[in-house]
Parts: structure tokens; sequence; C-alpha cells
């Protein structure tokens, strides 16, 4: 069992390394000013990631909020639900950085596929 945990922590890992390598480009191209600029305007070849990384984050949190009590056994028959309510913090806690890191790399990928 402890070798499957560190076989996924490796296989996460290399996911983030290659995805900031990949994403290095982009970053060249757009600065970090990509992160927090609001204008999404492909024609001017202007990039702002801000309304996609809010919306993100805003879900996530929703749903974080609303999946807590249930983690925490609050309420009716939140025995039976607390192990699934607890799977799915761990999946948004665990999703939400890397849908963060994939975006920007699948936009640029798609945006250079169809120039």
């Amino acid at each position: 069992m402890f070798l499957a945990s560190l076989l996924i922590l490796l296989i996460v890992g290399t996911m983030i390394i290659a995805l900031a390598v990949k994403s290095l480009p982009a970053m060249r191209q757009f600065g970090l000013h990509f992160l927090i600029a609001r204008q999404w305007n492909p024609a001017a070849s202007q990039f702002g990631a801000l309304p996609f990384i809010y919306g993100t984050i805003a879900s996530s949190a929703i749903a974080l909020l609303i999946s807590v009590p249930l983690a925490l056994g609050i309420g009716l028959g939140a025995q039976m639900q607390q192990p699934l309510a607890v799977a799915v913090i761990g999946g948004f806690l665990a999703g939400l950085p890397l849908l963060l890191l994939v975006l920007p790399s699948l936009m640029r990928l798609l945006y250079k596929s169809n120039k």
C-alpha cells in the first residue's frame, strides 16, 4: 500500500513538472500578467485568465462549503455520507490546482492549433 501511495505521488509530481515545463512558452510570451488580466481577445492577442480562475475557485469553494457538514458527520444520516464527503473534498482539493495549471496550457495549445 505504501508503494502505491508513493507511485501516486510520483505520478502527480511528474504531471505538475510536465505542466510547468509546457507552460513556460506561454509565460514567456504573455508574462505573469496573464494570470491577473481580465480581457480575453484572441484577435488582438490579449489573453487574461482571471475570469476563468475566479470561476473555478468560486465553484470549488461553494462545493467544498456544501460538503463540509457531511464530512464532519453533522446532520441526519451523516454517518453513511461521511466517507463520500471526505473523498469529494479530497478530490476538489487535489483537482483544483491541477485544473488551474492545465487550463492556461490547454488554451494555449488550442489557440496555437487554430492558427
